[in-house]
């Protein structure tokens, strides 16, 4: 089997990623559905930093919207902050240290680093993945840690900001109405009073109606 990464937009439900680890094929996981795409990933080795590398030189062929982009990423008590920017000329020398790590509050970063997640014995794998992803696309990233309490859910935090850091540059609009196709063709989800009007890769909007009012809400 050889090494193949293959990523095209549209329906985020199409997926097959085959790593060593699965904690692993999980991030990747994270990054491509925020992203909004398709991916058929193959990847046989353990170097991390090769397989970001080649994901990030994937994702950096797709014509960027912005040259940077923030995003805060949360899952239940994990959260972190990533900020992304492109190197204006590819041509010029690439950016030696490509990814910036901090921490806040009482996280400890060289603890976090330390500590086993998962399949993972330490999060060194996991940080050779990231800093190949953004030394692929040729930018340079910093990642804030702002909550820590399982390791699994922090690793998901910083792997999701950085799919919704990534969606703001390369994630053109159209991509609204094919990110989870089939669903416009369904009646709106309804739980009551409340009816979801539509979801996507950049919006959702929901409506709750009652006798006299109808209110919506969109993000």
């Amino acid at each position: 089997m050889k090494n193949s990464i293959q990523l095209e937009f549209g329906d985020v439900r199409v997926k097959s990623i085959e790593t060593p680890n699965h904690f692993v094929s999980h991030m990747l996981e994270h990054i491509a559905w925020r992203l909004g795409v398709t991916i058929a990933l193959k990847w046989q080795d353990c170097n991390w930093r090769e397989l970001g590398v080649r994901l990030g030189t994937s994702i950096g062929e797709f014509p960027a919207q912005c040259e940077d982009s923030a995003a805060i990423g949360m899952i239940d008590d994990g959260s972190a902050s990533v900020t992304v920017q492109l190197q204006k000329d590819p041509a010029s020398k690439p950016i030696v240290e490509s990814v910036t790590w901090s921490a806040r509050g009482e996280v400890d970063l060289e603890w976090f680093f330390s500590l086993r997640c998962e399949q993972i014995e330490n999060g060194q794998p996991l940080i050779a993945l990231f800093e190949g992803i953004i030394s692929g696309l040729g930018g340079k990233c910093s990642v804030v840690i702002w909550n820590l309490e399982d390791p699994h859910h922090t690793w998901e935090g910083i792997f999701r900001g950085l799919g919704i850091a990534l969606s703001r540059i390369f994630t053109p609009l159209p991509a609204n109405s094919i990110a989870v196709t089939g669903d416009s063709a369904k009646p709106h989800a309804r739980s009551g009073d409340l009816a979801v009007l539509c979801a996507s890769v950049h919006e959702a909007s929901v409506q709750r109606k009652t006798a006299e009012t109808a209110i919506t809400g969109t993000v």
